[in-house]
């Protein structure tokens, strides 16, 4: 469950209900005198996941609230109350040049299934802000979405930011694929990579061409990543590592 703290008091989004007193704390902590962040959080603590449509529309308005803080908890709500029914409601996201109404959708995002959702992320991985950038690549990676990973290509550009550029790998041709395998700025990018790509060989053919150069605190990481992603009936992955 998510957590919202309104007027000191953490409330718990996707409960069956609050309490009467804790509603009148939300209500108290919505009023336009109290700070942004503080009136965000009591808005979002009204909306229950998939309260339906009178909801949306009443997180809509402040879509367009001078306060980013707002903007954010109210895309946040659309998304919660809406699920994937109501993301055309989202298109102003794509006027906004704060990141964080993006960004909370896109942490409601991940909860929500479907064609319209993986499009609402491939489309936000298009902003122009990096943490967006960031967010909804690594999201389009998660759920595998195969069909947008073109949408990541921009970030192979070796001059991109090396997390985003990682997350861009995965939907990479080969010859891509071997032209940044040597670049020292992705660390163990591509490793992770391979990794999300399913391709544990190769993965680790590169760790022992390349990965052995890495800071030790890295290659632990890297070992933590191959161990969480290992399949016990790909052996020979298993036996590279080992010698």
């Amino acid at each position: 469950m998510r957590e919202a703290i309104a007027a000191g008091i953490p409330v718990l989004i996707g409960t069956t209900g609050l309490d009467d007193f804790a509603g009148r704390r939300i209500a108290t902590a919505a009023k336009e005198d109290n700070p942004p962040a503080v009136r965000a959080a009591a808005l979002l603590a009204q909306i229950k996941p998939k309260a339906g449509r009178p909801k949306v529309i009443a997180m809509e308005k402040y879509l367009r609230d001078p306060e980013p803080e707002l903007r954010a908890a109210a895309a946040a709500g659309v998304v919660s109350a809406g699920g994937s029914a109501n993301l055309d409601d989202l298109y102003v996201l794509f006027k906004d040049n704060d990141p964080r109404p993006a960004l909370a959708a896109l942490r409601e995002l991940a909860d929500v299934p479907g064609e319209e959702a993986t499009k609402l992320i491939a489309r936000l991985a298009k902003r122009p802000q990096l943490t967006v950038q960031k967010a909804a690549a690594e999201l389009l990676v998660r759920r595998k979405a195969v069909d947008y990973y073109s949408t990541l290509k921009p970030y192979l550009d070796p001059k991109s930011d090396p997390e985003l550029r990682t997350l861009a790998l995965v939907g990479a041709d080969e010859q891509e694929l071997q032209s940044a395998a040597i670049d020292p700025k992705l660390g163990s990018g591509m490793f992770r990579a391979r990794l999300a790509r399913g391709e544990r060989d190769q993965a680790v053919d590169w760790f022992l061409a390349y990965g052995t150069a890495l800071p030790p605190p890295i290659q632990a990481d890297v070992m933590m990543d191959w161990l969480a992603a290992v399949d016990i009936a790909q052996p020979t992955a298993a036996a590279k590592l080992r010698k």
